[in-house]
C-alpha cells in the first residue's frame, strides 16, 4: 500500500468512526450487502485473523485439499458437481 493509499484509507476510517452508531451501522450493512465488497471484507478478515499462522508450500496445500475432497461423501461419485438445471 502506498502512502497515498494509506492516507486515503485513514481518512475514510476516521469519517466512519465519527458517524453516529446508527449511521455507521447503515454504512457497514451496505458494505456487507455488496457482493464484491462483502467478499473482499471477509477475505481480508480471514487474512488478518490467520496472519500469525505459519505459511506452507502450495503443493502441500493442494495435496491436503485432494485428500479432504476424496473423503467427502458423494464426492467421488460426482454428486457435488451435478448440474442444478435438471440436465444430467
Amino acid at each position: 500500500m502506498t502512502k497515498a493509499q494509506a492516507a486515503t484509507a485513514d481518512v475514510f476510517l476516521i469519517v466512519l468512526k465519527a458517524l453516529p452508531k446508527r449511521e455507521r451501522d447503515a454504512v457497514l450493512v451496505q458494505l456487507a450487502r455488496d457482493k464484491t465488497l462483502g467478499r473482499d471484507i471477509l477475505d481480508l478478515a480471514l487474512i488478518v485473523g490467520r496472519r500469525s499462522e505459519p505459511s506452507r508450500p502450495f503443493r502441500e496445500y493442494l495435496m491436503r485439499q485432494r485428500t479432504r475432497r476424496a473423503t467427502l461423501p458423494g464426492f467421488a461419485r460426482g454428486a457435488l458437481h451435478r448440474p442444478t438445471n435438471g440436465a444430467k
